[in-house]
Parts: structure tokens; C-alpha cells; sequence
């Protein structure tokens, strides 16, 4: 539990940080750390712990957004829900693997916005111009990704709560006689 409060307090700062980067800079050139935050949230911490952590993370964005309060919670409860469904198959420990899922989850995440905006506003608000802004922050969102889930292994090793996250193997075979 200790792991998790010290996570959400992490994740956001990098809220903060995302918010101040995209006042200064482009926003082409700001990465999703709040989408980073949620992925790696679901990478170290259990379920239960990982849905309360990505669902303030995206209430934290909705706050210093501006958006419609929720939108970005839904959104990353169920970007949650993808990163845990595809890190029972695949390793996603690795870099590699983090950086393709971070690509794909930048996508759907504008696809889920704009989806979101459309249900609301009753009009596709994603024009073309928009998708080439898009497209290079999800670059920048990825090329960050193993970053950001190095940090949440140190945070989830560093303060973690002991015995709750220790591996138990179980002997599966049955000796012969």
C-alpha cells in the first residue's frame, strides 16, 4: 500500500510537470506522463491498488486540463485494463516491449479522447491537423516509456510493503514413485 500512495504522489508530480512542459514547449514535444504514470501503475502495483492509482492520475489530469471531469480517469482506467490484459502475455519488463505498448496506448488514447469529445459535443473534433500532432507526441510519449517504468520498479522495490509482492512458486508435478 505504501508502494501505491507513494506512486499516486509520484505520478503526480509528473501531472504537474506535464502541465508546466506543455505551457513552455510545443505540444508536440511533451510526452503523456500522466498516460506513463497509468501504464507503469499497472505494471508494479496489484490491481486493485493499480485501478484506485490510474483513475486519480486521470482525475489529476481532468483537474489541470480543463477538460470534462472524468475524461481522462475513464480513459486511463481503461488503458489499465489493456496494460494488464497484454502484461499477462507479453513481457513488458522490458524496454522494447514498454515503448511498442507506450505507441499503442498513445493512440488509443486519442482515439478515446476525440471519441469521448464526439459523445459530448455531438461533432468528430480530430481533423488531420490535429493527427500530425498526434502522431509525434505519441513518439515522444513512447521514447519515454522505459523511463518512467525503470522508476516505478525502484519505487515499487524501494517501499514496497515486504512479503505482499514476493514470488511463490508451487510444484506442479507429482513425484514418481
Amino acid at each position: 500500500m505504501r508502494a501505491a500512495a507513494l506512486w499516486c504522489g509520484v505520478s503526480a508530480l509528473a501531472v504537474v510537470v506535464q502541465a508546466m512542459l506543455a505551457g513552455a514547449l510545443s505540444p508536440t514535444w511533451v510526452p503523456d506522463l500522466s498516460l506513463l504514470a497509468a501504464m507503469a501503475a499497472a505494471l508494479v502495483l496489484g490491481p486493485a491498488e493499480g485501478l484506485v492509482a490510474a483513475c486519480l492520475i486521470g482525475l489529476g489530469t481532468d483537474m489541470l486540463s480543463g477538460s470534462l471531469m472524468g475524461q481522462h480517469g475513464f480513459v486511463r482506467v481503461v488503458e489499465f485494463v489493456v496494460v494488464r490484459v497484454f502484461a499477462g502475455q507479453l513481457d513488458l519488463a522490458r524496454a522494447f516491449p514498454q515503448v511498442i505498448m507506450a505507441l499503442a496506448l498513445s493512440a488509443l488514447d486519442g482515439v478515446l479522447m476525440a471519441g469521448l469529445s464526439a459523445v459530448f459535443s455531438a461533432t468528430f473534433p480530430l481533423a488531420w491537423s490535429e493527427v500530425t500532432v498526434l502522431a509525434p507526441r505519441a513518439f515522444v510519449t513512447a521514447c519515454g516509456a522505459p523511463l518512467v517504468g525503470c522508476a516505478a520498479v525502484r519505487v515499487a522495490e524501494g517501499w514496497g510493503d515486504g512479503e505482499g509482492r514476493q514470488e511463490i512458486r508451487l510444484e506442479t508435478r507429482r513425484s514418481v514413485l
